[in-house]
């Protein structure tokens, strides 16, 4: 997961700042937290559950997309499911122009 992370962070050019894998038991599952220049991406997984879960936050340009292939290749899922939010859109301090001609 490690590997597959740093990937990723590669991939999208981002900036890895320093991270943390904690597993929780033998069978149990596995937290993973990137911090970068520009956020996180964190991973958690159910083993049990035969579950991941994973947040990839950018703040700027960078494209969370260009991750799935790294953590694809890693977790060899059967299916993804994909949700996109975009977060702090039209305010003054990242678009100042913007809000004001509103």
């Amino acid at each position: 997961m490690e590997a597959a992370v740093a990937q990723a962070v590669h991939d999208c050019r981002a900036t890895m700042l320093e991270s943390s894998y904690r597993k929780y038991s033998e069978d149990g599952g596995v937290t993973g937290f990137a911090i970068l220049a520009e956020s996180h991406i964190c991973v958690n997984t159910w083993h049990e559950e035969r579950m991941v879960a994973i947040d990839v936050f950018f703040c700027g340009s960078l494209d969370p997309y260009a991750s799935i292939t790294a953590l694809r290749d890693v977790f060899r899922p059967s299916r993804i499911h994909i949700s996109e939010h975009k977060r702090l859109l039209g305010t003054r301090i990242t678009h100042p122009n913007i809000v004001e001609a509103l």
